[in-house]
């Protein structure tokens, strides 16, 4: 029968196909012919989209070999036109809604398939396969769209086929006399409109409403002249110069300041018009891209809700289905890319009101938690547009496929403007630096996924496509696998309960924790393992709550059932209720009450210590957290909060659970930071040592990335609570902070004094230049003793000796074959974390802020006088003669390099 989405009219049927279904067209074709009121009476005037598959690729004419030949091993499309056709059978995938707009009859189509061993479907069972597309195509010659333009033609075509936003086709149909270069610009600026002025007026912005601002007649020519100055200012045939693009901007906001009455509206033209202004660099007019990049100043979309700092840099990216943010906070940063699936359109609309803020807050919090590393923070978050599926024409892929194709839309977009390529020419470019870039998977994001990315990276000449992406599944440090990011939460954890005199050492008890985030999830999973490894039966866990369920026990759940789970990766709504306490309970997420049960765990069960450990952002707020306060006489369920997932609880919930409750929290910047510290192991392991290598030595490789994990958090626990014990008045997150801004300032005035060291014009350092100048301009460190001192702390001990055996620059220090900025970044973050953990946060911050050579020149002191405190202490320990051996060791140890700072003029 013919599927009741189809739509008859007197002179033709239209039949809406959202999604690829393997053999749909072939049938359908037969249920219209067969079909009582439609017969051979009617036109089929649009389909979109259908498929069958056919192994036999059809290579009898030299074009299709062509085309096979430039498109296979990659996502991309190519395009064609020839005289001849060729009969076939076999029809896949191609969206005829191009063709309406081209006033075009689709006489006949053709279409074969073959599977391309060289590409990677990602669809976990179907191998990948490339598409030739064959069609006789009668023009209307009254049609406002021709084909006399053939390269235009051929680009749109090639975009319309796969990777062009729907609206863009939608609009242009009702707009026929509009350009879809200039309709794809219209409908990239209101995606990014409603990111920014609906974080301030979801009400008067929402997608509906933007929607009418540019169908309106006041309003369209507006928008339409602004796109066509986006286009005409990055055209690289002709880029208009700063004075014309300024002129031009200029006479635009005259116009429709007088031509629209409607406030609303003019606040969106004026931001549509300060977005191309913004805009620094994009791949518009690159001729195989698969989504829209734009490479944005921050002064235009500004700060998000959690800290009032400017970005150093934001990427929009508007694709098919999706848009996406990736935000920054310095020139070398890295972060997470975490894919957002809202289910409904009500969901989406929320999502795409604040996608910006989500990825400025992540990306704000990352930098805080960065400061052991040489990258800053980032994070870029990818917002899905709900499931098009429906019971007539059911999703073969689901929502996983459109994932990993709008996942390889965003990488390919942003490798756009970052790598090297062979298009560079036509990227208009007014950043005038290269940018370097390092991703991290999120929610959200595959193995499949990682793999795609690199190998893309590798095919666009991304520099060291192995650093762009951590946690790869073969030559990384997966964190799961390794439970880097529980290690760390399990230091702070300890070093809280110790501090607090809550540790069964003290207490002569088992400590009771609670966590959220399930069995079968990293940090939670981890923490448990790591937990019955240290503590043994020395610690309860008295309740634990996942997506499925949660199991509380007062007396301690079972550990032994617990581990089973962990084990075997399964949730808790496995677990054998069998194994429960009297007083246990188990409840699963599949009623309302059993949600609520689940959801209000953390409140409800008394413990010595909480960690949030899984959860969404922002579960503990300003309007809830009186919730926690449920013990005896309103006293907190636990006097400790040690977040191991990211943003659990907003700082008004820290703060006012500290202040009211005198609730301890370790803030997830600190407690949670060993995972992202891995990454850039792991990225820094693809720069130095080749892929086999790195697989030789990975066992070795990682047990010391797990020490050098420990260690951090350690050095980092103790500061936070030496400085709360100073001043209890001020809580660990406050300490936190204290701790991030004061590493950030001495990072960032070490780095401004680095960069003024210049490679000459083969790229080569003179690794003998002086770093560490005095007030007197007197040098006391080449760059190649800074660079080696620093060395052997910043690497694991395992990795360094796996680089030596494959250091092609014998005579040079052995991070040389880094680049320069990343080089610049590490050496920082080593000098800047080493003054601030060892020496506090009072003396750092009594250093004048703004005199950045005094702080890079006292940075670069400490460590030429730390070696001589060690040299002294070495001489003394091999003086057997001095009686008072042990007493000058413990003068000069608590002494320190401080007061060898002091004895000297910095």
């Amino acid at each position: 029968a013919v599927p009741e989405m189809t739509i008859i009219t007197e002179d033709e049927v239209s039949v809406i196909l959202p999604y690829d279904r393997p053999g749909l067209l072939t049938t359908l074709l037969e249920s219209l012919q067969q079909h009582p009121n439609i017969g051979s009476t009617k036109r089929v005037s649009s389909i979109d989209c259908f498929s069958t598959r056919d192994e036999n690729l059809n290579q009898s004419t030299e074009c299709f070999q062509d085309i096979y030949n430039a498109v296979k091993g990659t996502d991309g499309v190519a395009v064609k036109n020839v005289d001849s056709w060729t009969e076939d059978n076999g029809t896949r995938h191609v969206r005829f809604q191009y063709f309406g707009l081209l006033g075009a009859n689709i006489k006949k189509v053709n279409c074969t398939t073959q599977q391309d061993s060289s590409n990677v479907l990602g669809t976990g069972n179907l191998p990948a396969e490339v598409t030739l597309i064959e069609m006789e195509v009668e023009l209307n010659p009254e049609s406002a769209r021709s084909l006399e333009d053939l390269e235009v033609y051929e680009a749109e075509l090639k975009r319309a086929t796969k990777w062009m936003d729907d609206s863009v086709l939608e609009f242009a149909m009702s707009h026929p006399d509009i350009p879809i270069s200039t309709v794809e610009v219209m409908m990239m600026l209101c995606k990014l409109q409603h990111a920014r002025l609906a974080l301030n007026d979801p009400y008067a912005f929402t997608l509906s409403a933007i929607d009418q601002y540019i169908r309106q007649e006041q309003q369209l020519p507006h928008l339409t002249a602004i796109a066509e100055l986006f286009l005409d200012r990055f055209n690289p045939a002709n880029p208009l110069s700063c004075a014309d693009f300024q002129a031009r901007a200029a006479q635009l906001r005259q116009n429709f300041n007088k031509g629209v009455s409607d406030e609303k509206a003019l606040q969106f033209m004026e931001s549509s018009l300060e977005a191309v202004e913004a805009t620094l660099r994009t791949n518009f007019y690159l001729p195989d891209r698969y989504a829209i990049a734009l490479r944005l100043h921050p002064s235009f979309t500004g700060h998000g809700t959690v800290g009032t700092d400017l970005p150093h840099g934001v990427f929009f990216i508007s694709g098919r289905r999706f848009k996406a943010f990736h935000v920054r906070f310095r020139d070398t940063a890295r972060g997470g890319l975490r894919v957002v699936c809202p289910r409904t359109k009500e969901a989406h609309a929320v999502e795409s009101g604040r996608i910006f803020n989500e990825a400025y807050s992540l990306a704000f919090a990352q930098q805080l938690k960065n400061k052991d590393i040489p990258e800053g923070g980032s994070k870029a978050v990818l917002l899905m547009e709900p499931n098009k599926q429906d019971g007539f024409n059911p999703d073969k892929f689901g929502s996983h496929f459109m994932v990993r194709k709008c996942v390889r839309a965003f990488t390919d977009a942003l490798l756009d403007l970052t790598s090297k390529h062979d298009e560079w020419h036509n990227v208009v470019d007014h950043l005038g630096s290269q940018e370097l870039l390092f991703l991290g998977p999120d929610e959200n994001i595959l193995p499949e996924d990682i793999e795609w990315i690199i190998n893309r990276a590798s095919q666009r000449n991304y520099f060291n496509p192995q650093a762009l992406m951590s946690s790869k599944p073969t030559n990384g440090i997966n964190h799961k696998e390794y439970g880097v990011t529980s290690e760390g939460v399990a230091v702070f954890l300890d070093v809280a309960l110790r501090r607090l005199k809550l540790h069964p050492d003290t207490t002569n008890r088992p400590v009771r924790i609670k966590l959220t985030g399930g069995t079968d999830g990293d940090v939670a999973g981890n923490m448990l393992r790591i937990l019955h490894r240290d503590y043994g039966s020395a610690v309860h866990v008295v309740g634990i709550s996942d997506g499925t369920g949660c199991v509380e026990d007062p007396s301690g759940i079972c550990a032994e059932e617990l581990m089973r789970l962990v084990e075997l990766s399964l949730p808790l709504k496995d677990f054998d209720a069998s194994r429960l306490g009297p007083e246990g309970v188990l409840t699963l997420a599949n009623t309302v009450e059993g949600v609520h049960i689940r959801d209000t765990m953390h409140n409800r069960v008394q413990a010595d210590a909480f960690v949030p450990a899984g959860g969404r952002p922002a579960t503990m707020h300003a309007g809830n957290w009186r919730d926690y306060l449920s013990g005896p006489d309103g006293a907190p369920s636990s006097p400790l909060i040690v977040e191991g997932a990211n943003l659990f609880l907003t700082p008004e919930a820290r703060q006012s659970l500290f202040d009211d409750a005198a609730v301890v929290v370790v803030k997830d910047s600190s407690a949670n930071k060993c995972g992202v510290i891995t990454s850039s192991y792991e990225v820094l392991a693809a720069m130095m040592v080749p892929k086999d290598a790195f697989l030789e030595h990975k066992v070795s490789i990682v047990e010391d990335v797990l020490s050098q994990l420990r260690r951090l958090a350690a050095v980092e626990a103790k500061l936070l609570f030496n400085e709360f014990e100073k001043d209890p008045r001020l809580s660990i997150p406050a300490q936190s902070t204290r701790a991030s801004e004061a590493i950030t300032r001495i990072h960032d005035a070490v780095v401004s004094e680095l960069q003024n060291i210049v490679p000459d014009a083969n790229g080569e350092l003179d690794w003998e230049t002086p770093v560490c100048m005095n007030r007197h301009g007197e040098g006391r460190l080449t760059l190649a003793e800074a660079v080696t001192l620093l060395t052997r702390e910043h690497i694991p001990a395992a990795l360094q000796d796996c680089a030596e055996k494959f250091n092609e620059h014998d005579d040079k220090p052995l991070l040389a074959c880094l680049p320069w900025p990343y080089l610049q970044n590490i050496i920082a973050c080593k000098l800047a974390t080493k003054l601030v953990y060892y020496e506090g946060l009072t003396y750092v911050e009594s250093l004048p802020p703004n005199d950045t050579k005094l702080l890079a020149a006292t940075a670069f002191r400490y460590l030429t006088e730390e070696e001589k405190v060690k040299r002294l202490m070495q001489q003394i320990e091999e003086s057997s003669d001095l009686s008072s051996q042990d007493e000058l060791l413990q003068f000069v140890k608590k002494a320190g390099v401080r007061a060898a700072l002091n004895m000297q003029n910095v």
